[in-house]
């Protein structure tokens, strides 16, 4: 994944078991960002970067009943 900007404007949280982590953030750049944490280790391992709204992101959510990722925006 290319360095990015991020200023976040919304963001959601899934911990997948004791030493992993899910971060899936949405920005002011028109992206959203999927980031696997190793919390045992201590880093964080970027995962997905997803383009596509035109406008901001204000809301990122994971769901993962159904393996869905999901944005809203104001485009």
């Amino acid at each position: 994944m290319p360095d990015t900007q991020c200023l976040i404007y919304s963001g959601d949280l899934y911990l997948e078991n004791p030493n992993s982590l899910l971060v899936f953030v949405g920005t002011v750049f028109r992206s959203a960002l999927l980031y696997k944490i190793d919390l045992q280790n201590k880093q964080a391992l970027p995962s997905k970067h997803l383009i596509g709204h035109t406008g901001v992101i204000f809301s990122a959510k994971i769901f993962t009943a159904h393996d869905l990722l999901a944005t809203i925006s104001d485009d």
